[in-house]
């Protein structure tokens, strides 16, 4: 996605994970065959995520599977960082209308919501950051989890008292 962007404006791209950094020869040759040294900042595994966060206008995840509950969306939004995700597990339900979804494996899809993203007037791009943690504030703080908990417990357990006949 990012070389397909490369020319477009003054995109840079901050990547976090495991093997994303230029020391690993595979990435490096990666970065260097797309023309995007200078224009990613590639930083590994990263526990202090927030900080990370808060260096940035957005974020994107471009799984293509294996993702339940992508915990990257709750800590962006969380921030106040509008996102762009593939549609895997849950990140469409985390996402909504203050993102951008689109399929699995879908190049011109990514690059389109970045487009879009970019094209936005800031004050847009702080409005849905700001309406998605208020969501994530709403739905998945530690209290409201807490009582989904406690709600299905106690379900659980009330099913389990009925007598079967």
């Amino acid at each position: 996605m990012a070389a397909e962007l490369h020319g477009e404006s003054s995109l840079m791209f901050l990547m976090a994970g495991t093997g994303v950094e230029l020391s690993n020869p595979e990435f490096a040759m990666m970065v260097d065959e797309r023309g995007l040294r200078g224009r990613i900042l590639p930083v590994g595994e990263i526990s202090a995520v927030n900080e990370y966060m808060n260096a940035c206008d957005a974020v994107c995840l471009t799984s293509s599977w294996g993702e339940a509950f992508p915990n990257v969306l709750g800590e962006a939004q969380l921030c106040g960082l509008p996102c762009i995700t593939t549609d895997v597990g849950d990140a469409a339900l985390l996402v909504r209308e203050d993102g951008w979804v689109v399929a699995p494996q879908d190049l011109g899809g990514l690059v389109a919501a970045v487009r879009e993203l970019i094209m936005l007037p800031s004050e847009e791009r702080r409005v849905r950051g700001e309406n998605a943690r208020a969501r994530m504030v709403a739905k998945y703080s530690i209290k409201e989890t807490a009582l989904r908990f406690r709600s299905t417990l106690d379900e659980v357990l009330s099913f389990s008292r009925m007598k079967v006949t």
